[in-house]
């Protein structure tokens, strides 16, 4: 990170400083879809689109206990709220 260009700064700075100008610009020479994709590319790299839940899965776990946390996490993201069945809390308890 150290090497710097004959412009100013390390290619990491660059690349933000291009995608910031292309992401705001007002010319109508730049795509909306060009601005579109450098907004993109800026929030990922601030960290903007994670997932709020986020598990650390257990290679060792079972499938049919992975696939109940699944449709628990659909169902609280559509509203809907189901507690998971007694034989996948069984599982998960054992998984642990």
């Amino acid at each position: 990170m150290g090497k710097r260009n004959e412009i100013g700064g390390s290619p990491p700075e660059l690349v933000m400083q291009r995608l910031q100008a292309i992401a705001f610009a007002a010319d109508e020479e730049t795509r909306a879809g060009d601005r579109l994709r450098a907004l993109e590319l800026l929030g990922k790299h601030f960290g903007m689109f994670r997932e709020a839940e986020q598990k650390d899965v257990a290679a060792d776990e079972p499938l049919s206990v992975l696939l109940a946390e699944l449709r628990r996490i659909r169902r609280s993201r559509s509203g809907t709220r189901t507690k998971p069945s007694a034989k996948a809390e069984e599982k998960r308890g054992e998984a642990s």
